[in-house]
């Protein structure tokens, strides 16, 4: 089921593990093709990564939606 919505957002809650894959030394993950759909990513697009110090996770999100 998608998860588009217009606007940019998602309509549902997205959850699944990917699988890093090495991509000449650096490290690569495949976005889900429901989250990629639901916030308008494109082939090319920017993606900002951010992490707090001490945290354990990262968070993604289009460069694009810096705009808004």
């Amino acid at each position: 089921m998608s998860q588009a919505t217009a606007g940019g957002q998602l309509q549902g809650d997205i959850t699944e593990i990917v699988t890093v894959q090495d991509n000449n030394g650096s490290a690569q993950v495949t976005i889900p093709a429901d989250a990629v759909d639901a916030l308008d990513i494109e082939k090319g697009d920017g993606v900002l990564v951010t992490g707090n110090e001490g945290d354990r996770s990262l968070k993604l999100k289009p460069s694009s939606a810096l705009l808004d």
